[in-house]
């Protein structure tokens, strides 16, 4: 229930009928299951695994995501989002305006980005500042001749230089961000910077020995008349707008259906609780019990959790 027939504006056709004749004979009948629990079987495994993805880059290095605001896009996303925030005991849900062509509008706003890399592996004691000076210079200088290529200027052009580092025998590094010039840094220095780096992201400093790996370069040039995110107002083209309904909609075993109001998002204003559904052509919000749905003038909506489920 928490996806129209129709996606994509109306172009991409949802066959129920037949999904439902699927799960029932490959897994509901199998596991001796209704088709809606089965079917709600797979969006938990779906959501797991991406639950998995985030304590990868939070807990696992020491980063509590209830300190956080979970951010969703994408199509898809915001159906899912509630349901991984509540599983990472997340709070507050936050959903930008057009969120289905999110990563889209990002291109538009940023600036070209290239990468370089030179390994550099050796003890931190034993790096050669004057030869960590020509390497700096001989990454720039690939950097200055790719973004002149793409017609960037050099007044367009950024430069940030990173040392990876990590400690004997380990291997995964942290970068430590270079000042300008590189003359600056010191073997002293730069093992401080580490140290503070490795224990703001896991909470401890070791005394092994430190080792370099990598010399790292980000080239950015920078785009002129790039997209203000600030100046971007949403404008109605005139498409078919749906009349709000409401549908069955089943929140799991322990909630069962429950009726559910639909509403087209351009018609969102103001502030709303759950159960909701919010469809748009790029994508489609699920706003579950006792959710607490609010909007801002430039279209983002902000989902609280810590209401009670009625």
């Amino acid at each position: 229930g928490y996806l129209p027939d129709r996606l994509a504006g109306g172009e991409l056709h949802l066959d129920i009928a037949k999904a439902r004749l699927v799960i029932d004979r490959d897994l509901a009948q199998p596991l001796g299951l209704s088709v809606e629990d089965a079917a709600f079987g797979v969006r938990e495994v779906a959501n797991a695994n991406m639950a998995r993805a985030i304590r990868a880059v939070s807990i696992e290095r020491g980063i509590d995501p209830r300190d956080f605001t979970l951010a969703a896009f994408g199509g898809s996303g915001p159906v899912h989002a509630c349901d991984l925030a509540s599983s990472l005991d997340i709070t507050r849900v936050m959903l930008p305006m057009m969120p289905g062509v999110f990563t889209a509008l990002g291109m538009l706003t940023g600036d070209v980005e290239r990468h370089f890399v030179t390994a550099m592996p050796g003890r931190l004691d034993d790096l050669d500042l004057g030869e960590l000076t020509g390497a700096v210079a001989s990454l720039r200088a690939l950097a200055e001749a790719a973004l002149r290529d793409e017609n960037f200027a050099t007044e367009q052009m950024q430069f940030a230089f990173s040392l990876e580092l990590c400690f004997d025998g380990q291997n995964s590094e942290l970068p430590v961000l270079l000042p300008d010039p590189v003359s600056g840094a010191s073997h002293s220095w730069l093992r401080q910077q580490f140290h503070a780096a490795y224990e703001a992201m896991y909470q401890y400093v070791a005394d092994d020995v430190v080792e370099v790996v990598n010399l790292r370069l980000l080239a950015r040039g920078v785009r002129p008349g790039k997209l203000d995110f600030q100046s971007l107002t949403v404008t109605d083209t005139g498409g078919d707008q749906r009349e709000s309904d409401d549908r069955r909609v089943y929140f799991g075993r322990d909630l069962g259906w429950r009726q559910t109001p639909i509403v087209d998002r351009r018609n969102f204003t103001g502030d709303a609780s759950g159960p909701l559904i919010l469809e748009s052509a790029d994508s489609t919000v699920v706003v579950p019990p006792g959710g607490r749905l609010t909007g801002d003038e430039l279209g983002n909506l902000l989902i609280d959790l810590t209401g009670e489920i009625e």
